[in-house]
């Protein structure tokens, strides 16, 4: 598993969710931002949810 391409995930999303909320902010958006499809985004989280999830558990929340 590439762990960079994971981290690079989970840092666009946290900074995305953290200006638009986790409802306001795409999957679509994410994969643009990270300039990676959005299929690619699905290797390494189930969905949504679990990405949300992950972000939190990188903060110990």
């Amino acid at each position: 598993m590439d762990s960079t391409k994971k981290d690079l995930i989970l840092q666009t999303a946290l900074e995305l969710f953290s200006e638009y909320g986790t409802q306001q902010t795409t999957m679509d958006a994410i994969a643009n931002d990270c300039e990676i499809s959005k299929k690619t985004i699905y290797k390494y989280f189930n969905n949504k949810s679990d990405l949300i999830n992950r972000v939190f558990e990188t903060l110990n929340i």
